[in-house]
């Protein structure tokens, strides 16, 4: 199965991210909603078929958006191009994660803990593992756009004194 889908991904990236993106957001529905909908004491019924489809439909839209539309392409934060591809996977599980959450929402007006604690360890994990998975950076100096230094300056240990100097001037 992964020789097929590197396989697809190396011919046409398009299409092999696109169907990346709709397989991983609807495993993680397809998954998890069952047992969210027991932990919340309801019956389950459809849920799992209709948000395994839903996840499949919205992950390909988050795919196609972020390979082809470039929506998450920042001109501060500049990833290798692995984890700019990688990015697709990690949002399609967190979108996962939420089409869950949603069904359950709307379903009982309840959140199960365990979806939202997984989602907790999967951000922070994946984040600390490549370190390149966020949009924007979390310390940004917009001080230096405002003075005319061009690009907004990214807080880090070596331009603590340039960032200091900008906002004192």
């Amino acid at each position: 199965m992964i020789e097929w889908l590197q396989q697809l991904v190396a011919q046409s990236p398009e299409t092999g991210w696109l169907v990346v993106g709709s397989v991983v957001t609807a495993a993680v529905c397809g998954a998890l909603t069952r047992p969210a909908m027991e932990a919340c004491d309801l019956s389950v019924g459809r849920w799992p078929a209709i948000m395994t489809l839903v996840g499949l439909l919205v992950g390909a839209a988050l795919a196609f958006s972020m390979y082809e539309l470039q929506c998450q392409k920042t001109p501060v934060v500049l990833p290798s191009a692995k984890w700019q591809d990688m990015r697709i996977v990690y949002h399609a599980v967190c979108l996962g994660l939420l089409l869950v959450i949603t069904a359950t929402d709307l379903a009982s007006l309840y959140i199960p803990n365990f979806v939202v604690n997984l989602g907790i360890v999967i951000g922070i994990s994946a984040a600390t593992f490549s370190g390149e998975l966020q949009t924007e950076h979390l310390w940004v100096d917009c001080h230096a756009v405002r003075a005319g230094h061009g690009r907004a300056a990214v807080w880090r240990p070596a331009n603590r004194r340039r960032i200091a100097s900008a906002i004192v001037d």
